[in-house]
């Protein structure tokens, strides 16, 4: 099955999380253009604030911090919304790899708030790139009638 993909907006910005506002304006704009219920809104700009603000925390430890760079991709069934940094990895990744999710202790704000994002999604993964990026995708199945053609 040929799944069509289209890149809808990439940004890329400091690893600061007073950030925060205008990525969670972004989102909302985005997921109401793909026809996401509204009532799906508020959880989608929370998963966001979560995954962000664990990468902002990631980055902190470097003297010279790349930028956290959020792609908002659309394919025919879903939204997938990419959250890249070129940090260090923390602990919690590997609950998040393809094919290793698994329960976790919550003893940590940081475990807490991934928790939730995952909860609150309908998927969220992260995966370590060749090239030492670290990748967190949060996917939102799309409304059949909002789906791309």
């Amino acid at each position: 099955m040929n799944q069509h993909t289209e890149d809808i907006i990439g940004i890329t910005v400091k690893p600061n999380i007073r950030m925060l506002p205008l990525i969670q304006k972004i989102t909302q704009e985005i997921v109401e253009q793909v026809g996401l219920a509204k009532d799906r809104i508020p959880t989608t700009a929370l998963a966001m604030e979560e995954v962000f603000g664990y990468c902002v925390k990631m980055l902190r430890t470097e003297k010279k911090p790349s930028g956290v760079t959020i792609t908002y991709r659309q394919e025919r069934t879903a939204l997938h919304i990419i959250i890249e940094h070129q940090g260090p990895q923390g602990i919690l990744e590997r609950y998040f790899r393809p094919g290793r999710e698994e329960s976790f202790k919550l003893t940590t704000f940081d475990a807490v708030g991934l928790k939730i994002a995952r909860d609150v999604v309908d998927d969220l993964r992260y995966v370590r790139d060749y090239d030492g990026t670290n990748r967190f995708t949060v996917t939102i199945n799309l409304p059949p009638e909002f789906a791309s053609q």
